[in-house]
């Protein structure tokens, strides 16, 4: 069943309207890390599938390429766009094998059996991925209230209150490609309107959450690198189609070098600059820690318009110390920049959100800081490191004279 939903989207009641005031900013799209932030009627006009219902079960498993993901099953109580199916099985990227082993991408919202959630996923990569749109912006959590109402809560930050009537989306900006461009398939056409039945309230849940670690999803460990002192990272010479310069090696290594920069922690980022790793690709290999840019969703993170500009996998073990993390650029959709040139988004801006991630920080909820969740073109004020992800480093990993 294809329909449409006219939603009423407010904000939740204990921040009520005080929260613009504390984030005057909070429906512009200028925040600096892994997705562009979108309205709801952006998230919407993107998604291949929109469907609400209770998750049933979650059966983890190990593709031919290498990555891990899980099998979510949902009894599904509506399906709003896609297709209409009493039971919905929706396969993300990351989960936890029965050894114990896992990826964590973060910013893809996890899920839970019993939870009740709206899902508005992209569409599936040739790896029969689906990524949700704009990371936590695909996603709602459906609280069940005594008097029968329900209130979907997200935890992705937008604050707009008038109620929308959907339509599939046109342009995004930054963009390139056909999710860029609008649906092909359907063209920003206008949908019949129906009513979803219960109210979207986008809470803004970490917003007073500082720096926090990425952490093991089956126990709660934070998850950390062994050897702290020499992570290692390879920058590919690829590079992206839009530097053919090179210039990307400079951007990403001095994104790099800002958390080298942090002192009083034992963290260090080192670059393998051996060209015979730079030429490699195999970035699911253990024994390199690739930075690369992703031209035709090779990985299968990238399928369609997600609103995912870079994301970085990390696989780990059963103790929750990291194997492998890579940091991967969405080149098939978006335009990158060196120079500031207009419209793109910067490298170095990108490679120091992402780097954090790789040294095992999650996003942070504090309005400015490097681990911010949100990305816009021509941002560039994260390219250093601001007090919060000085402290969320070295609180990982402390040199022992300031411990």
């Amino acid at each position: 069943m294809r329909a449409t939903l006219l939603l009423a989207l407010t904000v939740g009641t204990v921040l009520g309207a005080a929260l613009p005031a504390f984030f005057p900013s909070l429906g512009a799209t200028s925040r600096a890390g892994t997705a562009v932030l979108m309205g709801l009627e952006e998230v919407f006009g993107h998604s291949d599938l929109v469907v609400e219902g209770r998750v049933i079960a979650g059966t983890a498993g190990r593709d031919a390429d290498g990555t891990i993901y899980t099998d979510w099953e949902l009894d599904a109580e509506r399906t709003f766009w896609g297709d209409d199916r009493p039971t919905q099985v929706v396969r993300l990227p990351g989960g936890v094998l029965p050894n114990g082993d896992g990826l964590l991408l973060p910013g893809v919202p996890r899920l839970a059996v019993g939870e009740d959630v709206v899902l508005l996923l992209g569409e599936t990569s040739r790896a029969g991925l689906r990524m949700p749109i704009g990371l936590g912006q695909g996603k709602y959590r459906v609280v069940r209230h005594l008097d029968g109402s329900r209130t979907a809560v997200g935890a992705a930050g937008d604050a707009r209150r008038t109620p929308t009537r959907l339509r599939r989306a046109g342009g995004a900006a930054g963009g390139r490609g056909p999710g860029a461009g609008g649906d092909r398939r359907r063209g920003g056409r206008p949908m019949t309107r129906r009513a979803l039945g219960f109210v979207l309230a986008a809470t803004l849940a970490a917003a007073a959450t500082a720096h926090v670690r990425l952490r093991y999803s089956e126990t709660g460990a934070n998850l950390f690198w062994a050897n702290p002192t020499n992570i290692g990272f390879v920058i590919s010479s690829d590079g992206s189609d839009d530097l053919v310069d090179g210039s990307h090696e400079t951007a990403i290594r001095s994104g790099f070098e800002a958390w080298n920069g942090a002192g009083a922690t034992r963290a260090v980022l080192v670059e393998n600059a051996s060209p015979a790793q730079q030429v490699r690709r195999d970035w699911q290999s253990d024994d390199v820690h690739l930075v690369l840019f992703d031209e035709n969703d090779v990985s299968g993170f990238f399928p369609g318009f997600t609103g995912i500009v870079a994301i970085t996998p990390i696989e780990f073990s059963s103790t929750g110390e990291i194997r492998d993390a890579d940091v991967l650029f969405n080149g098939k959709t978006f335009n990158f920049t060196t120079s500031g040139q207009g419209g793109r988004f910067d490298v170095q801006n990108l490679a120091t959100h992402e780097a954090g991630h790789l040294l095992g920080l999650d996003h942070s909820g504090v309005c400015g800081a490097t681990m911010y969740p949100f990305v816009n073109q021509g941002i560039i004020l994260h390219r250093s490191l601001p007090i919060d992800d000085v402290r969320g480093v070295r609180d990982m990993y402390p040199n022992s004279a300031f411990a």
